[in-house]
């Protein structure tokens, strides 16, 4: 089922409650395209706003511009190329932003993933936090697994249940705070103005060039001007470098002067991961078997066509090329991005 209405270039849009997955996308066109497989789709039009509502999965292309208002999705969720404000009540699967705005979302019940937005204020993440490219604040009150950022350019305030690495080049006058649950390794570069309040329930080391060693935990460092403010608590190991070798994924996390075992923690939880990841794979297969991955065609199978079927091994190899750094994480999560699209 589909329905069209035109609409200004800003409208502001209300999305009631979505039994099933939801993906929007923005366009340049003065129009709203909604699509459903289900059997009711509707859109109401007042003076005020487009109410939209469905009773299964639904997609959606409306202007760039247009303010958004979700009451809640009960599956999956894909948002990209929105640039005004959107307001999230609940997501009960897995979250995906690319190309947003300023977001203000309750709660996700899955993982999270955000490439190229403003400010994120997020209540809670049930899984795990992926950002990337954040160019306002970044606050998120609790996420239940681990935290993957880089490149912030406001603030930082988020509390992680587990691991959490951070890639950053403090802003003057920026304000960083996380506490993790077990590991935190910060990376920074080179050449900072940061003034640093590190804790950890472990063990505690900076890898900074010309900065004495000291087993102080916790401990206060000022390097440069100290213009931005870092705070970090970890409940397990902390580390701050600013080793030039690129990191990307939590096997990084084995770098030397840490425990003997360090390493070997942190790659038993990558090598968890990798197995979510590869079930993940094989149920992305089987949902986009025969799939026209066509905008038009988003939300349905294509009948009549076909696709050849991933072998078991070759999802291994894609896996194995991960774990060895043959391809890096930003390619899988695409892949992985791709794949549940």
């Amino acid at each position: 089922m589909k329905k069209s209405i035109s609409v200004g270039k800003a409208p502001h849009i209300e999305i009631g409650e979505i039994a099933g997955n939801l993906r929007v996308t923005g366009w340049e066109n003065n129009e709203i395209h909604a699509k459903t497989n289900g059997e009711s789709l509707q859109l109401v039009e007042t003076d005020e706003k487009v109410t939209i509502s469905c009773d299964d999965d639904l997609t959606l292309s409306l202007p760039q511009a247009a303010q958004i208002k979700i009451a809640a999705i009960a599956g999956d969720a894909t948002l990209r190329t929105l640039r005004n404000y959107l307001v999230l009540a609940e997501v009960g699967g897995d979250l995906t932003l690319r190309n947003i705005g300023d977001a203000k979302i309750s709660k996700i019940g899955g993982d999270f993933m955000a490439r190229q937005t403003r400010s994120l204020n997020i209540t809670a993440v049930g899984g795990d936090a992926s950002i990337r490219s954040a160019d306002g604040n970044v606050n998120i009150a609790n996420i239940g697994n681990d935290l993957h950022l880089r490149d912030l350019q406001g603030d930082l305030n988020a509390n992680v249940g587990d691991d959490a690495l951070i890639y950053i080049s403090p802003q003057e006058g920026a304000d960083y705070q996380l506490s993790a649950g077990d590991d935190i390794l910060l990376r920074l570069p080179l050449h900072v103005d940061a003034e640093l309040n590190l804790s950890a329930g472990s063990d505690l080391i900076v890898n900074i060039p010309d900065l004495e060693k000291s087993d102080e935990n916790p401990c206060a460092l000022k390097l440069g001007l100290g213009t931005a403010k870092i705070t970090l608590s970890a409940g397990d190991d902390l580390r701050v470098t600013t080793e030039s070798d690129h990191w990307a994924d939590a096997a990084s996390f084995g770098i030397p002067d840490f425990p003997d075992d360090f390493a070997d923690r942190i790659t038993s939880k990558v090598e968890e991961k990798l197995k979510l990841a590869e079930e993940k794979i094989f149920q992305a297969e089987k949902s986009i078997k025969g799939f026209n991955f066509s905008p038009e065609n988003w939300g349905k199978k294509s009948k009549g066509s076909s696709s050849k079927k991933v072998s078991t091994d070759e999802r291994l190899l894609i896996l194995k090329m991960l774990e060895e750094k043959k391809i890096s994480a930003a390619d899988a999560e695409k892949l992985l991005a791709a794949l549940e699209a």
